[in-house]
């Protein structure tokens, strides 16, 4: 009997294991709202401005617009539209680029941007890293807003949030978008490597209208797009991109 009652008592205990480990790695698992990783060529998913050339290795160059200062877009599969809808939980981008601080000449610069909509579809507002060549230094920091003179604070070495990008690897850039505790939109901003290990994180901040209010929850339609809306250099390298719900 008592034999009995221990393989009860380890099956049990197991089951219980096992309900907790899948709990566990549910909640840390995300739903995929987007994915490319440009196996297939796909190189479409990116367009608007500049041009896009797929590579031997399964990634796709980003070449800067002819007539502007800024590269291609992405809808995130959302062409139509223009417009990830909105989740309860908020929403996730991801964008992986191959990233040689090497390569870059001094002066170089570029902003991966993140755009949100309006119940409408329209822009109502947006996030970006910002990266800056320096004569020793390939730097990254992020702001609110576009254009060369907001790149080059985001990236100066007297802004301390700024980092120095130093390896030659992939990194994946990651904002998030979510609810506060008020129903104010935030963001957070994120860089990673390739083993996860985080280069950069940002603290929380509240994303602004053009008035600098603070933006409702209420208000927000959805994702909008990913877009190189700063590059003067002439291409980047991109292995995939990722749209998620938080």
């Amino acid at each position: 009997m008592k034999v009995k009652y221990r393989l009860t008592a380890f099956f049990l205990f197991m089951l219980c294991f096992c309900v907790i480990l899948t709990a566990c790695n549910q909640k840390n698992s995300k739903i995929t709202v987007f994915e490319s990783e440009f196996k297939d060529g796909n190189n479409d998913i990116f367009g608007g401005y500049g041009t896009v050339v797929s590579n031997d290795d399964f990634t796709i160059s980003l070449i800067k617009s002819e007539k502007f200062l800024v590269g291609p877009l992405s809808y995130f599969g959302q062409n139509e539209n223009k417009n990830s809808v909105w989740t309860n939980s908020g929403l996730e981008a991801e964008i992986e680029l191959k990233i040689n601080p090497e390569e870059f000449n001094v002066n170089d610069y570029f902003n991966i941007s993140f755009y949100i909509n309006n119940k409408q579809n329209e822009v109502l507002t947006s996030v970006r890293f910002c990266f800056r060549k320096f004569q020793n230094a390939l730097r990254v920091g992020t702001s609110k807003k576009t254009g060369i003179e907001n790149n080059l604070l985001a990236t100066d070495f007297n802004n301390a949030e700024a980092k120095t990008l130093t390896e030659n690897k992939a990194y994946k850039f990651i904002c998030s978008f979510y609810s506060s505790v008020e129903n104010k939109l935030l963001c957070t901003l994120k860089i990673e490597d390739s083993n996860k290990n985080e280069i950069f994180l940002s603290t929380p901040k509240y994303l602004l209208l053009d008035n600098n209010e603070e933006i409702d929850i209420s208000s927000v339609g959805g994702f909008r797009c990913v877009w190189i809306d700063l590059m003067n250099t002439q291409f980047l390298v991109v292995d995939k991109i990722h749209l998620y719900e938080n």
